[in-house]
């Protein structure tokens, strides 16, 4: 039996949450954990602990789906297992920040209870997240893709581990390495050169004949590419194409009585300095920009 569940940022059948934007609750862990049980309750007696396979994405909106009414996109795979699932349009992320809301997902804490309140930051060892919790079930842990708790791709510096969980290799040959610990020669940054190598080693564990249950946590990197739109102008898209784009969402424009505080956000010179890059950005700009 193999239990499915996708995260979407924040990242597929029995649970569908948003990450980022638009995810999670500390319940989380209890959740999971509850479902899992009920899961379980419906088993033959020699089946008693599913595979579980844990997917997620990275700063995905809840809107980046066909199956929340998005009439401009088409995302087949996702919509099927909104429609064999259970699909939460409601919840909350932890924090918009990459690192904070990962602890948080694995852990069903608070950041400023794991300890990571921004990027580059490791979570305290006060507690047990997913992994360590089904590993101490029995389960055999594995963790696939981006991690970044602290580092983005513990894989990239041939880490054969990180806490709670093994790391599945992929996207890199003994030949693009450098000496041990070192990161690979290969670009890690982009998740249109990370995401499908990372599905086809995923594919693989699965298919493999396995001797005791297992956790499969997959990261995939995408749609975090849209990051680097705003800093490279050669990737935007031309104007005479922006024409036949989708329009704005309604709440695209700034409200008239937002908080002074989060103008001066908007335009800060550190963290998120995206913005600065954005500031000047016409209706056409983010167009191409979203679509």
């Amino acid at each position: 039996m193999l239990i499915t569940l996708h995260i979407a940022f924040l990242y597929y059948s029995i649970l569908i949450i948003m990450k980022r934007r638009y995810v999670f609750q500390s319940a989380f862990m209890e959740l999971l954990l509850l479902t899992l049980l009920i899961c379980c309750s419906s088993c033959n007696q020699e089946e008693t602990k599913p595979n579980v396979l844990f997917i997620f994405t990275d700063q995905q909106t809840l809107t980046a789906m066909s199956a929340t009414g998005n009439p401009y996109l088409s995302t087949p795979a996702m919509d099927k297992l909104a429609s064999r699932g259970v699909m939460f349009t409601n919840s909350y992320c932890t924090s918009p920040v990459c690192g904070p809301s990962r602890s948080s997902l694995l852990t069903g804490l608070m950041p400023h209870t794991t300890g990571v309140n921004f990027n580059d930051q490791t979570p305290i060892t006060d507690f047990r997240n997913m992994g360590e919790l089904f590993r101490a079930a029995g389960y055999n842990t594995k963790w696939a893709g981006k991690w970044h708790l602290p580092r983005s791709y513990p894989a990239s510096y041939r880490a054969k581990d990180v806490r709670g969980f093994d790391i599945i290799p992929f996207f890199d040959t003994e030949d693009e390495l450098r000496a041990e610990g070192e990161r690979s020669k290969k670009v890690w940054s982009y998740g249109n050169d990370t995401d499908g190598p990372l599905a086809t080693a995923a594919i693989d564990f699965i298919r493999n004949k396995h001797e005791e249950p297992f956790l499969l946590a997959i990261s995939f990197h995408n749609p975090h590419d849209i990051c680097f739109y705003v800093r490279d102008p050669d990737m935007f898209t031309p104007l005479s194409e922006i024409a036949n784009f989708p329009p704005l969402p309604e709440n695209n424009a700034v409200a008239e009585d937002e908080p002074e505080l989060v103008q001066l956000c908007r335009i800060k010179d550190a963290y998120g300095f995206e913005n600065l890059w954005a500031k000047d950005f016409t209706d056409e700009n983010w167009r191409g920009y979203l679509y």
